[in-house]
């Protein structure tokens, strides 16, 4: 077990760098995209109720757009193909 110790860390190293990269393209490419102006609330001052879904329990090795094998993340990867 110890001896794959090493080869793991640079494993992981070179799978984050690869992951890191992919988010910076990203996230220039959202930089290019025109400002929203003149936007406004069609509601007004309506009360709003605002629903926040946290996806705690996926972990990127069951994520299409990190590589598995089933398409799991469709609405995720239009954003990656803008």
């Amino acid at each position: 077990m110890e001896t794959t110790v090493p080869w793991q860390l640079i494993n992981s190293y070179l799978a984050y760098r690869t992951q890191l990269g992919n988010m910076e393209d990203i996230l220039n490419h959202l930089d290019t995209l025109p400002p929203v102006e003149n936007f406004t609330d069609a509601n007004g001052n309506a009360p709003r109720t605002l629903v926040l879904v946290i996806g705690e329990s996926t972990t990127r090795n069951r994520m299409s757009i990190c590589g598995y094998s089933r398409n799991t993340t469709p609405k995720i990867e239009q954003f990656k193909k803008r």
